[in-house]
């Protein structure tokens, strides 16, 4: 592997055995960049370990591609990363990436932080039936994480509902998700999981198609917050089959969703939520009218 491993000089991954291998490579304050983009050729087993350990201080794509990772544990904890310190990782497109276990996320460890900026995630998820609160999607509950003009691009199977992230924040990032699930949360939010956990979400967007398989009238509840504040967010979900999404409390600032695309689903928001229609969420003019916070044009 080339370079040093310092900022000015990082070490340089140009395969998937040195990104396997770079927990091996360096120490808590090295630093790795991507030389070229990484194909695993849906590969899993063998020399590839269940995760990518990371010791380092940071991991930077350099806008380069990781794909088609594909790591399968029925029964089992998965996770994409499994962080031994504290990190950042930026300016990577992660493309055709496919996890499946009792548990997903995509960055694990424990008592570290993580700062991720400038990344793509295509992604397949399934999840099954022992999902607990400990983990998200994005994280573990004791991975403290940042993430910052990210795209979050792909689909959710699930048996029940999978939070999202859990604390941190978010900024400027775009999820573009469809979800199918047996059963979403029931109507009483203590006893549901909720999409964010203790999160803050700042300029956010989110969109994408929510199906239930099941035929419960009282699990077809999706929560967008727990102890979680949103601040200038789009919401533009549409209800395959029949889902009510809850946005009652902790919007900091004027968020909207939109009433006309939703699909079957009942919308419970609170003041700061605005129902629009199609044209009226694609209007900047009137968007800042209505005190939200868009780019000209």
């Amino acid at each position: 592997m080339q370079g040093t491993g310092t900022f000015g000089d990082p070490y340089i991954i140009t395969t998937a055995q040195e990104l396997m291998n770079m927990c091996f490579s360096g120490s808590s304050g090295a630093h790795f960049a991507l030389g070229a983009d990484i194909d695993f050729n849906g590969c899993y087993g063998g020399d590839v370990p269940e995760t990518i350990q990371t010791d380092c201080a940071e991991l930077d794509g350099r806008g380069h591609k990781i794909r088609n990772i594909f790591i399968s544990r029925p029964g089992q904890t998965v996770s994409l990363f499994t962080l031994l310190g504290d990190i950042r990782i930026h300016d990577i497109s992660f493309e055709n990436l496919r996890m499946s276990g009792t548990t997903v996320s995509l960055l694990g460890g424990d008592g570290v932080s993580a700062y991720v900026y400038r990344c793509t995630f295509c992604f397949s998820v399934t999840t099954g039936s022992g999902y607990t609160y400990n983990h998200s999607l994005v994280n573990f509950r004791s991975v403290t994480t940042g993430v910052e003009l990210c795209s979050f691009v792909g689909r959710i199977s699930q048996y029940r509902q999978l939070t999202w992230m859990i604390g941190g924040d978010i900024r400027g990032c775009q999820w573009d998700v469809d979800i199918i699930a047996a059963n979403f949360g029931s109507v009483n939010l203590s006893s549901s999981e909720p999409v964010f956990d203790g999160t803050a979400l700042t300029d956010c967007s989110f969109r994408g198609n929510l199906t239930m398989t099941g035929t419960s009238s009282s699990s077809n509840y999706l929560h967008m917050s727990k102890y979680s504040y949103f601040t200038n967010c789009i919401i533009m979900f549409c209800a395959i089959t029949r889902i009510n999404l809850n946005l009652q409390s902790y919007v900091l600032s004027r968020c909207i969703v939109n009433d006309e695309k939703k699909g079957d689903m009942s919308l419970g928001v609170n003041a700061m939520v605005s129902k629009l229609t199609d044209a009226q969420c694609r209007d900047a003019v009137y968007l800042r009218s209505i005190g939200f916070d868009c780019a000209e044009g």
